[in-house]
Protein backbone atom coordinates (compact mmCIF):
# COMPACT_ATOMS: atom_id res chain seq x y z
CA UNK A 1 0.00 0.00 0.00
CA UNK A 2 1.49 3.20 -0.86
CA UNK A 3 0.57 5.70 2.08
CA UNK A 4 1.12 9.39 1.68
CA UNK A 5 3.82 11.18 3.84
CA UNK A 6 3.62 14.55 5.50
CA UNK A 7 6.99 15.85 6.27
CA UNK A 8 7.37 17.39 9.51
CA UNK A 9 10.90 19.82 9.29
CA UNK A 10 12.63 20.46 12.60
CA UNK A 11 15.09 23.30 13.71
CA UNK A 12 15.77 24.00 17.31
CA UNK A 13 19.04 25.08 19.53
CA UNK A 14 22.43 23.51 20.23
CA UNK A 15 22.42 24.22 23.81
CA UNK A 16 19.83 23.66 25.82
CA UNK A 17 20.18 23.48 30.12
CA UNK A 18 18.13 20.40 30.69
CA UNK A 19 18.78 17.63 27.69
CA UNK A 20 16.61 15.38 29.51
CA UNK A 21 13.81 17.58 30.14
CA UNK A 22 14.07 18.66 26.34
CA UNK A 23 14.22 15.26 24.67
CA UNK A 24 10.87 14.48 26.98
CA UNK A 25 9.01 17.45 25.33
CA UNK A 26 10.21 16.73 22.00
CA UNK A 27 9.18 13.30 22.25
CA UNK A 28 5.46 14.43 23.55
CA UNK A 29 5.21 17.02 20.39
CA UNK A 30 6.38 14.54 18.06
CA UNK A 31 3.70 11.80 19.48
CA UNK A 32 1.12 14.06 19.52
CA UNK A 33 1.49 15.08 15.73
CA UNK A 34 2.38 11.74 14.64
CA UNK A 35 -1.00 10.25 16.49
CA UNK A 36 -2.99 13.16 14.75
CA UNK A 37 -1.09 11.98 11.05
CA UNK A 38 -1.53 8.80 11.61
CA UNK A 39 -5.30 9.12 12.51
CA UNK A 40 -5.89 10.40 9.09
CA UNK A 41 -4.51 7.74 7.28
CA UNK A 42 -0.83 9.27 6.63
CA UNK A 43 2.78 8.71 7.18
CA UNK A 44 4.70 11.23 9.58
CA UNK A 45 8.32 11.47 8.45
CA UNK A 46 11.29 14.22 10.00
CA UNK A 47 13.07 16.09 7.71
CA UNK A 48 16.01 18.00 9.56
CA UNK A 49 19.93 18.22 10.60
CA UNK A 50 21.79 16.53 13.16
CA UNK A 51 23.73 19.77 14.82
CA UNK A 52 24.64 18.99 18.85
CA UNK A 53 21.61 19.50 20.90
CA UNK A 54 18.01 19.70 19.67
CA UNK A 55 18.48 18.00 16.74
CA UNK A 56 19.91 14.55 18.41
CA UNK A 57 17.59 14.79 20.85
CA UNK A 58 14.84 14.79 18.24
CA UNK A 59 16.33 11.78 16.01
CA UNK A 60 16.63 10.14 19.13
CA UNK A 61 12.50 10.54 19.83
CA UNK A 62 12.27 9.94 15.86
CA UNK A 63 13.83 6.28 16.53
CA UNK A 64 12.21 5.44 19.43
CA UNK A 65 8.27 6.63 17.88
CA UNK A 66 9.29 4.55 14.43
CA UNK A 67 9.48 7.61 12.58
CA UNK A 68 11.74 7.77 9.78
CA UNK A 69 14.57 10.56 9.40
CA UNK A 70 16.01 12.44 6.15
CA UNK A 71 19.12 13.91 7.14
CA UNK A 72 20.50 17.15 5.14
CA UNK A 73 23.66 18.63 5.56
CA UNK A 74 24.84 21.84 5.35
CA UNK A 75 28.60 20.28 4.25
CA UNK A 76 30.06 17.95 2.90
CA UNK A 77 30.53 15.27 5.79
CA UNK A 78 34.03 15.35 7.29
CA UNK A 79 33.59 19.52 7.20
CA UNK A 80 30.73 19.29 8.67
CA UNK A 81 31.84 17.14 11.61
CA UNK A 82 34.55 19.74 12.69
CA UNK A 83 31.80 21.84 14.18
CA UNK A 84 31.32 19.35 16.75
CA UNK A 85 33.89 19.54 20.03
CA UNK A 86 34.30 15.93 20.90
CA UNK A 87 35.43 12.56 20.46
CA UNK A 88 32.02 12.01 21.47
CA UNK A 89 29.86 14.14 19.64
CA UNK A 90 31.48 13.40 15.87
CA UNK A 91 31.08 9.60 16.39
CA UNK A 92 27.34 10.47 17.70
CA UNK A 93 27.15 12.44 14.74
CA UNK A 94 28.94 9.96 11.94
CA UNK A 95 26.49 7.04 13.09
CA UNK A 96 23.55 9.16 12.11
CA UNK A 97 24.72 9.74 8.83
CA UNK A 98 25.72 6.42 8.35
CA UNK A 99 21.85 5.09 9.66
CA UNK A 100 20.30 7.80 7.45
CA UNK A 101 22.72 6.67 4.28
CA UNK A 102 22.44 3.25 4.72
CA UNK A 103 17.83 3.98 4.85
CA UNK A 104 17.42 2.57 8.32
CA UNK A 105 13.85 3.02 9.26
CA UNK A 106 12.91 4.37 6.00
CA UNK A 107 15.69 7.16 6.71
CA UNK A 108 17.80 9.19 3.52
CA UNK A 109 20.71 11.75 3.47
CA UNK A 110 21.77 14.23 1.26
CA UNK A 111 24.26 17.51 1.45
CA UNK A 112 23.02 20.62 1.03
CA UNK A 113 23.05 23.32 -2.48
CA UNK A 114 24.85 26.00 -1.04
CA UNK A 115 27.44 28.25 -1.38
CA UNK A 116 29.55 25.71 0.53
CA UNK A 117 30.80 28.17 3.50
CA UNK A 118 29.91 28.99 6.68
CA UNK A 119 27.69 30.80 8.02
CA UNK A 120 25.88 30.72 4.72
CA UNK A 121 25.68 27.06 4.14
CA UNK A 122 23.43 27.13 7.18
CA UNK A 123 21.15 29.69 6.16
CA UNK A 124 20.56 27.56 2.63
CA UNK A 125 20.32 24.61 4.68
CA UNK A 126 17.76 25.74 6.76
CA UNK A 127 15.76 27.15 3.82
CA UNK A 128 15.72 23.92 1.91
CA UNK A 129 14.01 22.14 5.13
CA UNK A 130 11.29 25.20 5.29
CA UNK A 131 10.71 24.93 1.28
CA UNK A 132 10.10 20.75 1.15
CA UNK A 133 8.24 20.29 4.36
CA UNK A 134 4.49 20.34 5.30
CA UNK A 135 5.04 21.97 8.47
CA UNK A 136 8.09 23.26 11.02
CA UNK A 137 8.57 22.47 14.56
CA UNK A 138 10.86 24.56 16.29
CA UNK A 139 12.77 24.34 20.02
CA UNK A 140 12.93 27.75 20.68
CA UNK A 141 13.60 30.23 22.98
CA UNK A 142 11.24 32.98 21.45
CA UNK A 143 14.74 35.05 21.40
CA UNK A 144 16.32 36.71 18.06
CA UNK A 145 18.79 34.57 16.30
CA UNK A 146 22.41 35.24 17.59
CA UNK A 147 23.76 34.05 13.56
CA UNK A 148 22.89 33.84 10.16
CA UNK A 149 20.70 31.29 9.72
CA UNK A 150 19.41 30.33 14.02
CA UNK A 151 16.44 29.18 14.93
CA UNK A 152 14.48 32.73 15.66
CA UNK A 153 15.45 33.88 11.85
CA UNK A 154 14.62 30.31 10.48
CA UNK A 155 10.78 30.45 12.75
CA UNK A 156 9.97 34.37 11.54
CA UNK A 157 10.94 32.85 7.50
CA UNK A 158 8.12 30.21 8.22
CA UNK A 159 5.91 32.14 9.48
CA UNK A 160 6.40 34.61 5.94
CA UNK A 161 6.41 31.47 4.35
CA UNK A 162 2.68 30.77 5.94
CA UNK A 163 4.35 27.53 6.87
CA UNK A 164 2.33 25.75 9.79
CA UNK A 165 4.30 26.11 13.23
CA UNK A 166 4.61 24.48 16.26
CA UNK A 167 6.51 25.87 18.93
CA UNK A 168 8.17 24.18 21.81
CA UNK A 169 9.56 26.47 24.35
CA UNK A 170 12.69 25.89 25.31
CA UNK A 171 11.98 27.87 29.09
CA UNK A 172 8.81 25.52 29.86
CA UNK A 173 8.55 22.37 27.11
CA UNK A 174 5.07 24.11 26.04
CA UNK A 175 3.89 23.39 22.58
CA UNK A 176 1.88 26.30 20.79
CA UNK A 177 0.65 25.43 17.17
CA UNK A 178 0.44 27.98 14.85
CA UNK A 179 -1.77 28.20 11.20
CA UNK A 180 -1.88 24.39 12.19
CA UNK A 181 -4.49 22.30 9.73
CA UNK A 182 -7.26 21.29 10.80
CA UNK A 183 -7.30 18.48 7.91
CA UNK A 184 -4.90 16.72 5.65
CA UNK A 185 -5.46 16.83 2.16
CA UNK A 186 -7.39 14.15 0.46
CA UNK A 187 -4.29 11.40 -1.35
CA UNK A 188 -3.95 12.54 -4.75
CA UNK A 189 -6.40 10.42 -6.93
CA UNK A 190 -3.78 9.15 -9.18
CA UNK A 191 -1.47 7.69 -6.80
CA UNK A 192 -4.59 6.08 -5.55
CA UNK A 193 -5.53 4.79 -8.35
CA UNK A 194 -1.59 3.41 -8.77
CA UNK A 195 -1.82 1.91 -5.24
CA UNK A 196 -4.70 -0.46 -6.43
CA UNK A 197 -3.12 -1.47 -9.19
CA UNK A 198 0.30 -1.82 -7.61
CA UNK A 199 -1.47 -4.20 -5.14
CA UNK A 200 -3.26 -6.45 -7.66
CA UNK A 201 0.28 -7.64 -8.55
CA UNK A 202 1.02 -8.63 -5.09
CA UNK A 203 0.07 -12.34 -4.14
CA UNK A 204 -2.90 -12.62 -0.82
CA UNK A 205 -0.99 -11.57 2.52
CA UNK A 206 1.88 -9.98 0.67
CA UNK A 207 2.67 -5.95 1.45
CA UNK A 208 5.29 -3.63 -0.46
CA UNK A 209 7.76 -2.83 2.31
CA UNK A 210 10.07 -1.00 0.38
CA UNK A 211 10.51 1.75 -2.85
CA UNK A 212 12.17 -0.52 -4.74
CA UNK A 213 9.19 -3.39 -3.76
CA UNK A 214 6.38 -0.74 -5.17
CA UNK A 215 8.51 0.16 -8.40
CA UNK A 216 8.57 -3.63 -9.25
CA UNK A 217 4.69 -3.87 -8.56
CA UNK A 218 3.98 -1.42 -10.94
CA UNK A 219 6.67 -2.81 -13.08
CA UNK A 220 4.88 -6.14 -13.04
CA UNK A 221 1.90 -4.06 -13.69
CA UNK A 222 3.02 -2.18 -17.04
CA UNK A 223 4.60 -5.54 -18.35
CA UNK A 224 0.82 -6.91 -17.97
CA UNK A 225 -0.82 -4.09 -19.29
CA UNK A 226 1.66 -2.89 -22.18
CA UNK A 227 1.09 -6.20 -24.22
CA UNK A 228 -2.70 -6.59 -23.63
CA UNK A 229 -3.17 -2.94 -24.43
CA UNK A 230 -0.93 -3.65 -28.09
CA UNK A 231 -2.76 -6.44 -28.79
CA UNK A 232 -6.06 -5.23 -28.29
CA UNK A 233 -5.36 -2.27 -30.80
CA UNK A 234 -3.97 -4.70 -32.87
CA UNK A 235 -7.33 -6.46 -33.04
CA UNK A 236 -9.12 -3.43 -33.82
CA UNK A 237 -7.19 -2.53 -36.31
CA UNK A 238 -7.60 -5.78 -38.19
CA UNK A 239 -11.35 -6.19 -37.47
CA UNK A 240 -11.85 -2.85 -38.97
CA UNK A 241 -10.33 -4.19 -41.94
CA UNK A 242 -12.10 -6.76 -42.23
CA UNK A 243 -15.24 -5.22 -41.31
CA UNK A 244 -14.16 -2.83 -44.75
CA UNK A 245 -13.79 -5.49 -46.65
CA UNK A 246 -17.15 -6.82 -45.72
CA UNK A 247 -18.72 -3.65 -46.50
CA UNK A 248 -17.43 -3.30 -49.75
CA UNK A 249 -18.14 -6.79 -50.78
CA UNK A 250 -21.75 -6.22 -49.87
CA UNK A 251 -21.81 -2.89 -51.90
CA UNK A 252 -20.43 -5.15 -54.84
CA UNK A 253 -23.06 -7.82 -54.86
CA UNK A 254 -25.50 -5.12 -54.90
CA UNK A 255 -24.46 -4.36 -58.35
CA UNK A 256 -24.06 -7.57 -59.78
CA UNK A 257 -26.72 -9.47 -57.93
CA UNK A 258 -30.38 -8.75 -60.02
CA UNK A 259 -32.31 -10.45 -57.04
CA UNK A 260 -35.16 -8.06 -55.89
CA UNK A 261 -34.63 -9.68 -52.39
CA UNK A 262 -31.03 -9.18 -52.51
CA UNK A 263 -29.90 -12.14 -49.70
CA UNK A 264 -26.19 -11.71 -50.65
CA UNK A 265 -25.58 -7.89 -49.99
CA UNK A 266 -27.81 -8.10 -46.35
CA UNK A 267 -25.32 -11.13 -45.28
CA UNK A 268 -22.61 -9.07 -46.44
CA UNK A 269 -24.04 -5.84 -44.14
CA UNK A 270 -24.81 -7.96 -41.01
CA UNK A 271 -21.04 -9.39 -40.83
CA UNK A 272 -20.33 -6.13 -41.29
CA UNK A 273 -22.39 -4.33 -38.38
CA UNK A 274 -21.50 -7.38 -36.32
CA UNK A 275 -17.64 -6.52 -36.38
CA UNK A 276 -18.62 -2.65 -36.38
CA UNK A 277 -20.31 -3.65 -32.88
CA UNK A 278 -17.55 -5.88 -31.81
CA UNK A 279 -14.86 -2.89 -32.27
CA UNK A 280 -17.27 -0.54 -30.63
CA UNK A 281 -17.27 -2.63 -27.46
CA UNK A 282 -13.47 -3.79 -27.37
CA UNK A 283 -13.02 -0.08 -27.29
CA UNK A 284 -15.30 1.01 -24.68
CA UNK A 285 -13.73 -1.70 -23.04
CA UNK A 286 -10.44 0.04 -23.09
CA UNK A 287 -11.94 3.56 -22.12
CA UNK A 288 -13.98 1.69 -19.05
CA UNK A 289 -10.74 0.11 -17.42
CA UNK A 290 -8.38 2.83 -18.55
CA UNK A 291 -5.76 0.59 -19.83
CA UNK A 292 -3.68 2.82 -21.88
CA UNK A 293 -3.70 5.40 -19.00
CA UNK A 294 -2.89 2.74 -16.18
CA UNK A 295 -0.04 1.75 -18.63
CA UNK A 296 1.20 5.52 -18.93
CA UNK A 297 0.88 6.51 -15.33
CA UNK A 298 2.44 3.41 -14.11
CA UNK A 299 5.38 3.42 -16.90
CA UNK A 300 5.91 6.80 -15.31
CA UNK A 301 5.17 6.14 -11.59
CA UNK A 302 8.20 3.13 -11.93
CA UNK A 303 10.07 5.38 -13.25
CA UNK A 304 10.35 8.00 -10.83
Amino acid sequence: MITPRWVLGFIGHRRVDDLPAAKEWIKTALASIQGDVEAKGWKLELYMSCAIGTDMLCIECAEELGIPVHLILPLAEEEFLKDFETEAEIEACRSLIAAAESGVNGGTLRVSQSVGVRPECYYDMSQQILQGSDALMVFWNGKKARGLGGTGEMCALARRMGLPVGWIRAQNGDFEKERWPQDLPEPDPEVEGLRVSADQTLEEGQTFGTIEEVASGLSRMNRRNAPFFRKMVTTIIVINAIAVLFGSAALISSKLNDDDRKIGPAIWLSVNFTLVLGVSYMVRYLRTRRVYDRWVQGRVAAEI
